[in-house]
């Protein structure tokens, strides 16, 4: 598996500086844990972070790197699968940093329905920081309404693949995206997509649909 789609220098920066929201560091966590390379810049980008650090006021994020999102592995609160194998099946599929929060395989997660083909499901977050973060799950062929931003869109794919007016985006391929796009997310024909989704303020979506979509789920 070759994954082609990266975080930017800028973004992996503030990442390392722990200026993110909980919910975007945990997509480049995610993204992380499952890229080598791009462990590699996120190490540099926080050698660069410390020292910017070192001159400012100290600021409390509890997922400020990728070793505190999988030191989050090791707590004695989180809920353990049911089984060796249930476990080993999350593992495959679930990078690390988000297995924290879920305790089933992703077909068993119980998604909510969004519209027609569409499914969710909303992550809590421990800290309120701003933001949201959820798990979507499309049917094969089905498009998300399209839509702009008002801030950040971050988007990983988890399984399958999908492709809109940037790209095509496979496993653990990571999408970034601000208000100065537009796009409409249409999920691979055979095998759909399931991808964790995190925003820093509320979509705009063109539709009178995706308006009324947004009303219900608060996406």
């Amino acid at each position: 598996m070759t994954i082609r789609h990266h975080p930017g220098d800028s973004l992996l920066m503030t990442y390392g500086a722990g200026s993110l929201s909980d919910g975007i560091s945990l997509i480049v966590a995610s993204h992380a844990s499952r890229c080598v390379q791009c462990q590699n810049r996120i190490a540099e980008a926080e050698m660069i972070g410390g020292a910017l650090l070192d001159q400012a006021s100290p600021v409390e994020m509890q997922f400020r790197t990728l070793n505190s999102m999988m030191e989050r592995l090791d707590d004695d609160d989180l809920e353990e699968p049911s089984s060796k194998s249930d476990r080993r099946e999350i593992d495959n599929e679930i990078p690390s940093p988000l297995f924290a929060y879920l305790n089933s395989p992703l077909d068993d997660l119980h998604w909510k329905f969004m519209a027609p083909g569409i499914r969710h499901l909303q992550i809590s977050l421990d800290s309120g920081r701003n933001g949201t973060v959820r798990m979507v799950k499309i049917a094969p062929g089905i498009s998300i309404p399209s839509h702009s931003h008002k801030g950040m869109e971050l988007s990983l794919v988890l399984r399958g693949s999908y492709q809109d007016e940037t790209g095509t985006f496979h496993t653990y391929d990571l999408s970034d995206l601000d208000h100065e796009t537009t796009h409409q997310p249409v999920a691979d024909e055979r095998m759909g997509c399931i991808c964790l989704i995190a925003t820093d303020a509320p979509l705009l979506y063109k539709s009178v649909l995706g308006r009324m979509l947004q009303r219900f789920t608060g996406i």
